[in-house]
């Protein structure tokens, strides 16, 4: 072989190694904050947060991943990597922010970015809640050696952040009134299920408030609500395939049950699951709203006790290829994440913040949200697939 045309196919094979590196990494990357790189005017520009995770099965090695993507009012974005957390969850409040992982607390305000290395690390969020200047955030954890159960919850504001544990596995969540509400089994050994309550405090103290007979084949399908001396629920019998309202009188101790809706099959029960139990529901001027996994909002009006005609959510795609829907209830409007399917062709679609008014039923607005596609690239070509598990608007 001519020694020019060796030296020629060197160089090329070189130059196609050296492009094919550069362009693999280009694409890999993504631009995320830090906190030499957070922008000092991320707490007033930010309207809304979304969290984004692997789930617990990807974070076997210790290699998942979250993102906390903060968007404002024009819809750009920045965008925080930490580790993974299945079910993770985001709160704002007028000055700060909080966000979790596996193995750490984050919180931004004025000062920037501070982390707190937890000594326990956690696997599925619960539910998380602020008072008297305190965040809390509950995970359900696991089995304690003994064969009990516990569900953590860390505790802490900027000075730093401590654990405790509640004894039980929490069927369904809540939080109102600065209390944590909670369904949790009655005890190790019982199949009967109650509601109790936690008041939002540095110590543990549990009372209950009624019990609610055998779990059966009942699951939680809302968060738990309290509206004036009422606390709401939703549960759904997976073997009858219908769904209840619990309504639970605080003075009397009373227990009413509602019909709510019926699902068809099996199949139809499992598209009705909610996006997110945390933020399926809420009260608004007397009427109970809750989001199923279809977008069909369902009504039920606490003050003449009936069930109201539902309506539903424009373009929710049970095809889309995010898993990305999340809900969340505000100010009498329903916010609505989702992967807009119907915006221009594959390459220009992309997800949108709709608004509804509750009164109305109607969408009001509809924003456009950018940079969203680099997270879940980047989360591929790590061989990890991500999914929405929260939406906090501020």
């Amino acid at each position: 072989m001519n020694k020019k045309w060796l030296i020629g196919g060197l160089i090329c094979l070189i130059a196609i190694i050296c492009v094919s590196f550069f362009a693999f990494n280009r694409q890999s990357s993504i631009s995320t904050l830090s906190y030499k790189t957070l922008p000092p005017q991320l707490i007033e520009t930010t309207k809304t947060i979304l969290y984004f995770s692997t789930t617990a099965d990807q974070d076997m090695n210790r290699d998942g991943l979250s993102f906390a993507v903060f968007v404002d009012n024009k819809g750009d974005t920045d965008i925080y990597e930490m580790e993974g957390l299945e079910l993770g969850t985001v709160l704002a409040t007028n000055d700060a922010f909080f966000m979790e992982d596996r193995s750490n607390v984050f919180l931004i305000n004025s000062t920037g970015l501070k982390t707190f290395p937890m000594e326990t690390e956690e696997h599925t969020g619960e539910v998380t809640g602020f008072q008297d200047g305190l965040f809390y955030s509950v995970n359900n954890s696991g089995f304690t050696q003994d064969g009990g159960y516990s569900s953590r919850v860390r505790f802490g504001d900027e000075n730093g952040f401590d654990t405790m544990s509640i004894p039980y596995y929490l069927h369904m969540s809540g939080i109102a009134d600065g209390e944590l509400l909670m369904v949790t089994d009655e005890s190790e050994e019982s199949e009967e299920i109650s509601l109790q309550r936690m008041p939002l405090q540095r110590d543990i103290e549990i009372e209950k408030i009624v019990s609610l007979g055998p779990l059966g084949e009942r699951l939680g399908l809302s968060p738990i609500l309290k509206e004036n001396s009422m606390y709401y629920m939703i549960m759904s019998d997976t073997e009858k395939l219908t769904s209840e309202i619990y309504a639970v009188n605080e003075q009397t101790k009373s227990v009413t049950t509602i019909p709510f809706f019926t699902f068809k099959d099996a199949e139809d029960y499992r598209l009705r699951i909610p996006f997110n139990l945390r933020n399926a529901s809420a009260i608004h001027n007397g009427i109970l709203y809750y989001v199923d996994g279809i977008g069909e909002v369902h009504l039920y009006n606490t003050i003449t006790n009936t069930v109201e005609p539902s309506f539903f959510i424009e373009g929710i795609d049970e095809a889309s290829p995010y898993m990305a829907e999340q809900t969340f209830f505000k100010d009498g409007n329903l916010y609505v994440f989702r992967y807009d399917a119907d915006a221009g062709d594959e390459k220009t679609r992309s997800h949108v913040i709709d608004t509804y008014d509750l009164s109305s039923q109607k969408r009001t607005n509809k924003l456009t949200i950018e940079d969203i596609d680099s997270m879940y690239t980047y989360a591929k070509q790590k061989g990890k697939q991500i999914t929405s598990y929260d939406f906090f608007v501020r």
